[in-house]
């Protein structure tokens, strides 16, 4: 009678602190391999760290899934797994034999089978870790019984960074300058390089949350607003421009709109076709060693207004 209570105090103790792994992969516990293998699949996908990059929590919980994976998926640790649940005194003994509470002088058999299912610690969080759930603090079935406190975890310190986005548009993007924003009553100014990528990251120490002494970062992200007629290939910029198909024929100039209002001289060469790409020199982001390109890609437009003359004089020149 007295061991049949010491494995039920055990039980409803130091298993009730340990995660559920049929939980964690939120499979029921008579889930096929296939059924197992599917949750995992998904959930590694939906908690991957890659995929959670501001989550700081997101390794932790993908750890935790590899871990329940680790053992539901391996028939002989899931059926020790499985046995530990019901009874946490059932194991492995010398020959295959049960483990047997009136045998053992402590709970090492038990914390042994942890090793043999985890690999040497307890993968379910808050393991036996090798120690003895029986030595201080605990229950002692050879000098009496004590409350059993299960040992503190210490406390995971929190993040206290913080992330801020700051929007350019195209010609502030090209110009480059410094970004300004108010954050806790304090203004925080930003540089910025001309011509600067959308997704740029710039890391600021100590000025995220504080706590017990503790400071955290801030991040300051950059994204660039696509304003429609612009669109950025490295250091050259690109736009497209409406050439009438006349001037396309004979050749023409026109005037550019550059990001930022800066009027260009563009030169249509004779004979130019649809899809071509005509280059201002120098007109594109701004670089170290030289600047990128304005390039502006042809659209030919047909007249549809044209006199009888125009037409007449055109039949005439097709001959």
């Amino acid at each position: 009678m007295f061991f049949t209570a010491l494995q039920g105090t055990f039980q409803s103790t130091s298993m009730s602190q340990q995660p559920n792994l049929y939980k964690i992969l939120g499979v029921s516990e008579d889930a096929s391999p296939e059924a197992i293998k599917k949750a995992y699949r998904t959930l590694a996908r939906t908690h991957h760290p890659d995929r959670n990059p501001d989550n700081p929590k997101a390794e932790e919980k993908f750890k935790e899934i590899q871990g329940a994976y680790e053992v539901l998926s391996d028939d002989a640790k899931r059926k020790a797994y499985d046995r530990m649940r019901r009874n946490p005194f059932a194991g492995q003994g010398p020959g295959g034999g049960g483990f047997d509470p009136r045998t053992a002088t402590s709970a090492h058999d038990l914390s042994d089978l942890f090793n043999q299912i985890f690999g040497g610690g307890s993968a379910m969080g808050g393991g036996m870790g090798g120690r003895d759930p029986f030595g201080p603090g605990g229950t002692d079935p050879f000098g009496g019984a004590r409350e059993y406190r299960p040992p503190q975890q210490p406390e995971q310190p929190k993040n206290l960074d913080l992330n801020r986005t700051i929007r350019l548009s195209f010609e502030r993007m090209m110009k480059g300058g410094e970004a300004r924003f108010s954050l806790s009553g304090q203004t925080i100014k930003v540089p910025f390089p001309p011509g600067v990528r959308d997704g740029y990251k710039v890391r600021i120490k100590g000025k995220g949350r504080t706590e017990g002494g503790r400071k955290g970062d801030l991040y300051v992200t950059f994204r660039i607003s696509d304003e429609g007629r612009y669109r950025r290939d490295g250091y050259n910029i690109l736009t497209t421009i409406d050439v009438d198909a006349l001037d396309a024929i004979v050749g023409a100039r026109y005037e550019l709109e550059a990001p930022g209002g800066k009027r260009l001289d563009l030169a249509i060469p004779a004979g130019t076709q649809h899809g071509d790409k005509l280059r201002i020199r120098g007109q594109g982001v701004q670089a170290e060693d030289a600047p990128g390109d304005l390039i502006a890609e042809v659209r030919i437009s047909i007249p549809t207004t044209l006199t009888k003359a125009q037409v007449d004089a055109l039949k005439k020149i097709r001959g």
